[in-house]
């Protein structure tokens, strides 16, 4: 079957020109980028690098191309298809294999060739590749969360907030403003640096120059909405009409305005004219009026003497009531005379006041980016937005076009762009540096496919403006033909006539750059059967509660799995926090699903409980999370128990009120049970736990706890696993728990189930999916409001062709509390307001356009007082009509105690009788070297802990080079780590100086420079654990590595201080001691390496040195 706007496809595949496709949901857009790719490399390039594609999401991009590459490995193995629809694909893929081999391609070989890439990773290459340019080092890491950064930033900008200092002016605004609020002054100053790509283009504009533009700016806006309101005028009222209506009124209030016979021209001169018709037509609130008093000046009859004035009031009052009337679903002209309404006048940037507060918050943004930037610096990592303007930045720098090509490494002919309806400005700028030296038919196209009906990327700086502008006025010198598909090739015909219906209403009449608003392309379906499909509304009583109302969609999911058991079904929501009530009520009836990216592991028991042991074991002295761990299902100790050991606790650590006989004798039998079990590993742990890295002695008490019998599923297992991998943050420094938790909170659980046909998910993380069935609860939800900003701004493209720039631009300062509205920031609100309802129908528009045969809806039915949904809900924008449709319809009443009608989940706690099994332990078993147990015992005295110390400076000298240069820089980390060990305060600084000269005396000799040198297979406080005589064996080299002739070294310290009178002796006993421990060590590297082997001791106080070989070490008379 030919697809009806296949004529459109086909010309979508001309390869000498550049076009701009509008693809609606279901259309084939993968599909039709593909088929552009394959003719491009068959038709118009000579290399593959010729040609790049640039999308938003790697997953994108990995589809991309794998479909290029399936499409060449099919027309290579298979004969000329017979469907229609594959038949071009394999065609043009064919021309690609017979090119490929006559240029010696090697695509399938070197499937890298092919240059398809997310815009992100474009721009890193750009800026590793132009580093002076773009101001960056190649070696900058990128962060998807740069956070702590922007508030360490802020924090820094406001510690200027001192008197001398330049910024001090500029601060103390700000915080008046914020009636001296310093966490929401910070918080302004976050929002500001993470949405700075929208305003430092105007930062260094001279303050008269900005003045200007910002003037002409509010002049052109207002021009343009007058010429708004001059057309929808036009268009749908009688012009005399008006007039009369409004020179009557002009008369009664003897406002004395002209008395027009045709409408004014819609220009600034007349202004006074165009304000007085939208108070006329529309409230203050900005709806359209429903009555008229002689406020708006049309007086009562009874005020009117004359019997010819009585009648002329009359029916001027019945004009103006059947004019409003008429004017009531006129959206586009409501929306119109809204703005006007809310514009302030064009004088607004002359007041002094106003032009001294927006340049004092102007600096306070700059300088909070200059810190910012400092810090990128000091850290070397920075954010996605800062890439893209390195990246930017460089282009524009370069001003002879083929400098790009020698860059990139590969001349740059074609450019294929998806989803650029999610475009940012700042990426648009990006695009329009790369073909600034581009003209039509020089063998150059920009190829860009989207819908700028599921643009619903806001939070992202997405402007879905952009799209439109493109459609109408292409990009630089370039002819970009518009195209449209209209065929969709994933609903049935009876989801598709319905989202017709639904939407063609919904969305704005009209499309607008400035406010985001796109008209609505109607779709025609491909699917023509309809067996078992239908829309569903599910309609729940005002009583209901989330959680009842989760209860009634998960009957509905198990009911459409009882008819369709192998359907897929999706339920998607607006916001996580939708999908976490149903995924509890779904955990109850043990039904399996995936859910994408909605549980934070923050929100789970067991990363509480695994945040718990890891403090606990971090600090002796952090006695909720002791008892936290000792609650915890791996201990489950009674709570009357915990609270006898939190008694005891007042004035000693947990850890050793539990090890403590008479605390031990009042806990009940149960708990005694389990600390016979417990306490050994928890004391073991407790004495080894400094040898170890954070990774694995959590993982290692968690194994030997019996952990692993808590871990019941797939889900549960990958939620350890992610904790641990978190942890190796921390391998090489101390633990900062804020850090962990939030890190934690931004990391989501994964809950694959190969076998599950029911996934979970938000709006947003749909897009481009398809599903049998789709389930949308909670449209009556309202959204999110948007964070307030120091600086409220809007752009848009200019309106006066004559103006010098290509935007125009709107700026107002935040209100300071207690003072009046400001005006311009209201407006710049609204206009932000309108984008966001925009937007709200279309992420509506995404999700029901994901099912295939079935759609529910889910919502709570309003109360009394209540007509229309919330605006900022889903449920707004298709309301009316939802009412008007014949749809099918279930509601639901509030259901009494259902949820505890089900069996409630239950946590498994470890039993009491397990034991270890030595199997899981360590694949590696070592024959038995000697019966002595070489593990420390655990002490309270301060001289163990000073030992512990000395190790961990020499093992931060080992793992991190840049000590060797600095070694005052590991005093705080020993200080930190002694106060860990409960040392007491006033000898912090003393045991600290002591280690940090043996440090500086030991780097400045040969052996100890060697010592330290990056070697190879170099370890510092290697752990190994292994099983010996069926129990398990913990062992802890201080120092491993292969020298440069091969050799494996094995060094191990001692801190101890050997006396000068019969030194050598001593040296010799301390060999004899301690050789058994460094034979099993060697025997264990002797076992999986063919290297020579030397053991030594190494006294790092006195620099004293004892080595031998591990040959030697095994002959008897050693």
């Amino acid at each position: 079957m030919i697809p009806h706007d296949y004529a459109e496809r086909q010309k979508a595949l001309d390869f000498t020109k550049s076009y701009i496709v509008q693809a609606p949901a279901g259309s084939g857009k993968t599909e039709l980028l593909t088929q552009r790719f394959l003719t491009l490399l068959a038709n118009a390039a000579s290399n593959p690098e010729e040609i790049i594609a640039i999308t938003f999401t790697r997953k994108a991009a990995a589809e991309m191309r794998h479909r290029i590459l399936a499409a060449l490995s099919y027309a290579q193995e298979n004969p000329e298809p017979k469907e229609a629809h594959k038949l071009n694909t394999w065609q043009l893929a064919k021309k690609v294999l017979h090119k490929n081999t006559q240029l010696k391609w090697h695509i399938i070989e070197n499937p890298n060739r092919l240059k398809i890439t997310t815009i992100d990773s474009f721009c890193r290459s750009i800026v590793g590749q132009l580093p002076i340019l773009s101001q960056m080092g190649s070696q900058t890491t990128i962060s998807d969360n740069c956070d702590k950064l922007y508030h360490q930033a802020a924090q820094a900008t406001l510690k200027h907030l001192k008197q001398n200092d330049p910024w001090y002016e500029c601060l103390k605004l700000l915080l008046i403003a914020e009636d001296n609020d310093y966490e929401r002054a910070e918080n302004l100053i976050v929002n500001m640096l993470k949405t700075r790509e929208q305003w430092l283009s105007y930062i260094g504009i001279s303050p008269d120059e900005a003045i200007h533009h910002l003037t002409q700016s509010l002049a052109n806006i207002i021009t343009q909405n007058l010429e708004s309101i001059y057309i929808a005028i036009n268009q749908h009222i009688d012009e005399a009409t008006l007039l009369q209506l409004i020179n009557y009124a002009n008369n009664n209030l003897n406002l004395k305005l002209p008395s027009y016979q045709i409408l004014p021209e819609p220009i600034i001169e007349h202004l006074p004219f165009w304000i007085f018709i939208a108070d006329l037509l529309i409230t203050k609130d900005y709806k359209p009026r429903k009555t008229i008093t002689k406020n708006q000046g049309f007086p009562a009859i009874t005020e009117f003497s004359r019997p010819a004035e009585k009648q002329i009031a009359k029916q001027m009052k019945a004009n103006m009531k059947s004019l409003l009337l008429s004017i009531n679903e006129n959206t586009d002209l409501i929306n119109a005379l809204s703005n006007l309404m809310a514009m302030p006048m064009v004088n607004y940037y002359e007041d002094i006041n106003k032009k001294e507060k927006i340049f004092s918050l102007f600096k306070v943004i700059e300088l909070a980016y200059a810190e910012l930037r400092l810090l990128f610096k000091q850290t070397n990592l920075v954010d996605f937005t800062e890439i893209s303007l390195s990246a930017t930045s460089a282009l524009q720098a370069i001003e002879d076009m083929p400098e790009i090509n020698l860059i990139l490494d590969y001349k740059l002919k074609h450019i294929l762009i998806d989803e650029f309806q999610d475009t940012s400005r700042l990426q648009f700028s990006l695009f329009e540096n790369l073909t600034k030296e581009w003209f039509p038919n020089d063998g150059k196209t920009l190829f860009l496919v989207g819908d700028p009906m599921q643009s619903i990327y806001r939070f992202r700086q997405a402007e879905v403006g952009l799209f439109i502008q493109v459609q109408s006025k292409s990009i630089n010198n370039l002819d970009i033909i518009p195209l449209q598909l209209t065929c969709n090739f994933r609903s049935n015909k009876v989801i598709i006539d319905w989202v017709n219906q639904q939407f063609i209403d919904a969305f704005p009449a009209s499309s607008d750059i400035a406010s985001g608003a796109i008209h609505y392309s109607s779709a025609m379906p491909m699917v023509s059967n309809q067996e078992n499909s239908a829309v569903f509304w599910h309609i729940h009583d005002q009583q209901s509660d989330e959680n009842s109302r989760a209860l009634e969609t998960v009957k509905l999911i198990q009911k459409i799995q009882s008819k369709s058991p192998n359907a897929s079904i999706a339920v998607l929501a607006r916001k996580r926090k939708h999908l976490l009530a149903i995924i509890q009520v779904l955990n109850l009836f043990k039904l399996k699903f995936n859910a994408v990216d909605v549980e934070s592991l923050m929100q789970k028991p067991l990363i509480h409980d695994l945040i718990a042991m890891t403090a606990a074991f971090n600090h002796l002295g952090d006695k909720l999370s002791w008892l936290s761990l000792l609650r915890a299902p791996i201990i489950a100790l009674s709570l009357n128990d915990i609270l006898i050991i939190a008694e005891h606790a007042n004035n000693k650590t947990v850890h050793q009120v539990i090890n403590e006989q008479e605390v031990y004798s009042r806990l009940h039998e149960d708990s005694q049970s389990i600390l016979l079990r417990v306490l050994p590993i928890i004391n073991f742990i407790i004495t080894e736990r400094e040898r170890f890295s954070l990774k694995q002695l959590i993982e290692h008490a968690w194994i030997v706890l019996g952990g692993d019998v808590l871990l019941q599923s797939q889900a549960e297992q990958n939620q350890f696993k992610s904790f641990l991998s978190l942890l190796e943050r921390w391998d090489n420094d101390m633990l900062d728990y804020p850090s962990l938790r939030e890190a934690l909170t931004r990391e989501y659980a994964t809950t694959e189930n190969q076998t599950a046909n029911l996934q979970l998910m938000t709006i947003h993380k749909s897009k481009g999916l398809e599903f049998d069935y789709v389930i949308v609860p909670e449209l009556h939800d309202r959204g999110q409001f948007d964070s307030a900003n120091i600086l409220a701004w809007h752009e848009q493209p200019t309106y006066n062709s004559s103006f010098n720039h290509n935007v125009d631009w709107l700026l107002a300062p935040k209100k300071a509390v207690g003072d009046d509205k400001d005006k311009m920031y209201q407006l710049i609100r609204k206009i932000n307001q309108d984008k966001s309802h925009f937007e709200n129908t279309r992420l509506l528009y995404v999700a029901v356009t994901r099912a295939k045969k079935g759609l529910h809806l889910c919502y709570q039915t309003l109360t009394e007082d209540k007509k229309t949904p919330p605006k900022d809900s889903l449920l707004y924008s298709i309301w009316n009509k939802h009412l008007q449709l014949k749809c099918i319809y279930q509601t639901y009443q509030t259901p009494s105690e259902q949820l505890q009608q089900h069996p409630q989940y239950r946590y498994e706690i470890c039993p009491r009788e397990w034991t270890l099994n030595k199997q899981i332990v360590m694949p590696t078993t070592l024959s038995d070297q000697s019966n002595e147990d070489f593990t420390y015992t655990f002490s309270w005295e301060v001289e163990q802990h000073i030992g512990s110390a000395y190790h961990l400076a020499l093992k931060l000298l080992a793992d991190n080079p840049k000590f060797l240069k600095n070694i005052p820089a590991i005093g705080a980390k020993i200080e930190f780590f002694m106060h860990h060990l409960l040392v007491p305060n006033d000898q912090h600084i003393a045991y600290t100086q002591e280690i940090l000269i043996t440090l500086e005396q030991v780097i400045n000799t040969a052996r100890g420079q060697w010592l330290f040198k990056q070697h190879q297979d170099s370890h510092a406080e290697y752990a190994i654990s292994l099983v010996q005589n069926n129990k398990i064996k913990h062992y802890i080299i201080d120092r491993t590595f292969i020298d440069d002739e091969q050799v494996r070294w094995i060094i191990d310290y001692k801190t101890t201080y050997i006396d000068k009178i019969n030194q050598q002796a001593i040296l010799h006993s301390e060999w004899k001691k301690y050789q058994m421990q460094l034979r099993t060590y060697a025997s264990f590297f002797d076992r999986i390496e063919n290297n020579k082997i030397k053991l030594a001791l190494y006294y790092p106080k006195q620099q004293l040195w004892i080595e031998k070989s591990y040959e030697d070490c095994l002959c008897p008379l050693n």
